[in-house]
């Protein structure tokens, strides 16, 4: 039998993603037993209703939580695996399948997209893996973006130290504090097929994509410096020794 695994998604100010990401969820050859949403308000869906969606569990808030509200709900499930994703993944139909092979066979958290440091300084430039790029091949990284399919148990290294900055950078702290309490590693896996890609469709390169701020990479920056102080083991470093 499957392992059980829950999907938890976001509404923010991209709610015209949202069938879509679920019918995709609902078609995945590992059939999550639970989809969960968890829903900020914003300016742009106040007066948003969200009963018209195929979820199984809402969490609505009243403020923003920024990027780490999502983690927070993670900790409720009952599954042993759980899938978060942005708001502007549709996975292909094997995806979630590949995660949990990926995950089995790596003992790793296993993200929709990722990088690898080049520098010390910079988060900037980096290599990137996974995605749109559809790499051929499991690959180590140091950060896991877009979507990441973890254990369960995983989830409370999120929350081992405060963090460093509540707007950004959530995916950095996991995969730093998962590889400093949990000698957890992260990795994407190989999407050399539609089938299996994080996303059949480009949909995040708009205005409100984080990564469109002018400071959003000097704040990431500024984070990669602190962490690697406090002991992040990056792969190309770990590759040197």
């Amino acid at each position: 039998m499957m392992p059980l695994v829950t999907v938890i998604l976001s509404a923010w100010n991209r709610l015209q993603y949202l069938e879509a990401q679920i019918e995709s969820l609902r078609c995945q050859s590992l059939n999550p037993l639970n989809i969960w949403l968890w829903a900020d308000r914003h300016p742009l869906n106040n007066h948003k209703t969200y009963d018209y969606l195929d979820i199984d569990k809402l969490f609505l808030t009243n403020c923003g939580s920024g990027v780490y509200g999502r983690f927070s709900a993670a900790l409720l499930v009952s599954t042993e695996y759980v899938a978060i994703l942005d708001d502007d993944m549709i996975p292909g139909r094997r995806y979630l399948e590949n995660c949990l092979t990926t995950c089995v066979a790596t003992d790793a958290i296993v993200a929709a997209a990722g990088v690898q440091f080049l520098s010390s300084e910079q988060y900037l430039p980096c290599d990137r893996f996974g995605w749109t790029a559809r790499t051929a091949k499991v690959m180590p990284v140091d950060v896991g973006c877009n979507g990441w399919f973890l254990r369960k148990e995983w989830v409370k290294y999120l929350w081992m130290e405060p963090p460093y900055d509540w707007t950004n950078g959530e995916d950095m702290q996991l995969s730093f504090l998962a590889q400093k309490y949990g000698g957890i590693s992260t990795v994407t896996p190989a999407q050399a097929t539609e089938e299996f890609c994080a996303t059949t469709s480009i949909l995040g390169r708009d205005e409100v994509a984080l990564s469109s701020k002018t400071t959003h990479y000097m704040a990431r920056s500024e984070q990669l410096k602190d962490q690697l102080k406090r002991g992040w083991k990056t792969v190309k470093r770990v590759e040197l020794l």
